[in-house]
């Protein structure tokens, strides 16, 4: 179906002009949120998550929208809930922030990725959320192989792209290896280009990832006055759990 993605471009938004953003962006539970660590609920298995993450290799597009560094990907699923409720969510896009749009105890951090995702076509209901989104907050620390992989010392510059070799080996598991944890909230879209809307899933990791300043330094040198949303929420109904992460490769599923 493929409905919700960039259905809703506004072109000229920006993140310096917030306030102006059309109506849609004003009115519901908007994201991104402050995530009180200590006051997040237990998540109950309706909600529960689990991660298939490919290792495919292709070549792959990373686009610069002017308003962020978007990589078109086709890197794997979610699995939300259970049993015969269970719903899948395609990877579609990766999108960068800087600094991290949302917040942990009222911190920020240096950059935010976020994987938007739909749901997969069989699973579209109209009473339900079709859009999820992963999250990963990244802070200064040792070098992110991941982010090499996508070639972020020739970021592409406004409204230009870039396309990566099949040698290029992305795999969005290098950068969540070792993650079983996450908070869960509803919430929307971050942004004019899916409208804001307010029917998004959000799982935010909860280990904080790692990334050299000079890799950090190529995103926030093509933005040097922020590509990130206020945070639209402090105290926001916030859910804890355990997602379990598999890792797939062309036809292998590996438990």
């Amino acid at each position: 179906m493929h409905l919700f993605i960039l259905i809703g471009v506004a072109w000229g938004w920006n993140y310096q002009g917030q306030d102006s953003w059309q109506e849609s962006c004003q009115q519901g539970d908007q994201s991104p949120v402050n995530i009180n660590k200590e006051g997040a609920d237990n998540l109950d298995s309706d909600d529960s998550m689990k991660m298939v993450l490919l290792g495919e290799t292709t070549s792959w597009k990373v686009e610069n929208t002017g308003n962020m560094i978007r990589v078109h990907a086709n890197l794997g699923y979610i699995e939300v809930g259970q049993n015969e409720d269970k719903r899948q969510f395609n990877v579609r896009f990766l999108e960068f922030h800087v600094p991290s749009e949302h917040q942990f105890d009222g911190v920020e951090f240096p950059m935010e990725l976020q994987a938007v995702m739909e749901v997969e076509d069989k699973h579209w209901e109209r009473d339900k959320a079709n859009m999820a989104v992963l999250s990963v907050i990244i802070k200064a620390g040792k070098e992110n192989y991941f982010l090499n992989t996508l070639q972020v010392w020739e970021l592409p510059g406004p409204e230009n792209s870039l396309y990566l070799k099949n040698s290029s080996n992305i795999n969005l598991r290098e950068l969540v290896w070792n993650t079983d944890e996450y908070y869960f909230y509803k919430g929307s879209a971050t942004h004019p280009d899916y409208d804001c809307r307010t029917d998004v899933l959000w799982f935010v990791i909860e280990d904080i990832k790692e990334a050299k300043d000079w890799q950090i330094d190529q995103f926030t040198q093509l933005f040097p006055e922020g590509n990130s949303r206020k945070v639209q929420r402090e105290d926001p109904t916030v859910y804890y759990s355990s997602a379990v992460v598999l890792v797939a490769s062309i036809g292998l599923l590996i438990l």
